[in-house]
């Protein structure tokens, strides 16, 4: 299973990230209430925090969903939010820890503010972007995220490369030891123009 998930912020949900599921790097996000405003409020998530500016692992905000008290069944990690729900009595979660008052004045409060990232169920892949040097970019890749990606960590923008130590132990002298377009077709990764889109993984 991966580490990893896609993190949101923003109204619309417009900028995306991924986030190590095992530390607390977003905020509480809730969906799956329904008893006002029909099927269509499914998508408007809760932000139950316990206090000002908590943060929550993935499985942390899990159980907060699942044992989120004025719902008899629970709730659920939202798959995709929209929006936060109703800042109002509607649904009770601003009364709760005075939750949205960490969302900041954009519209009064209840749009998904950039500063804030809240936790999804959606996967999200954490790959490299290598240039022509064999200077790398990391680049995160959230499942359902055509544009939006923050953009330090977008394809086609990030400029934040770094110098990396490649293995040269089974390289045949001449030959270069990271994946390259012409040279070695990106060694299995993704020719995007002149760099290489690659997967990675912890060993």
């Amino acid at each position: 299973e991966s580490e990893s998930a896609k993190v949101v912020a923003g109204s619309n949900m417009r900028t995306a990230a991924c986030a190590d599921k095992r530390l607390p790097s977003a905020t509480s996000t809730c969906c799956g209430y329904t008893a006002v405003g029909g099927a269509d409020r499914e998508t408007w998530a809760d932000m139950l925090s316990e206090y000002r500016n908590e943060r929550l692992t993935y499985d942390g905000n899990e159980v907060r969903c699942q044992n989120w008290k004025d719902i008899p069944l629970g709730r659920v990690v939202c798959d995709n939010p929209a929006r936060i729900g109703p800042s109002s009595m509607w649904t009770g979660h601003c009364q709760h820890h005075m939750s949205c008052k960490d969302f900041g004045d954009g519209d009064g409060g209840r749009w998904m503010e950039s500063v804030w990232y809240h936790w999804t169920s959606q996967p999200c892949e954490i790959k490299v972007k290598i240039d022509v040097e064999g200077m790398v970019a990391i680049v995160h890749a959230p499942q359902g995220q055509s544009n939006g990606t923050l953009p330090l960590v977008d394809f086609d923008s990030t400029v934040s490369f770094f110098s990396v130590h490649w293995d040269e132990s089974n390289v045949a002298a001449g030959r270069l030891a990271y994946p390259h377009k012409s040279e070695n077709l990106c060694d299995g990764g993704e020719i995007r123009g002149d760099f290489c889109f690659c997967s990675t993984s912890v060993q």
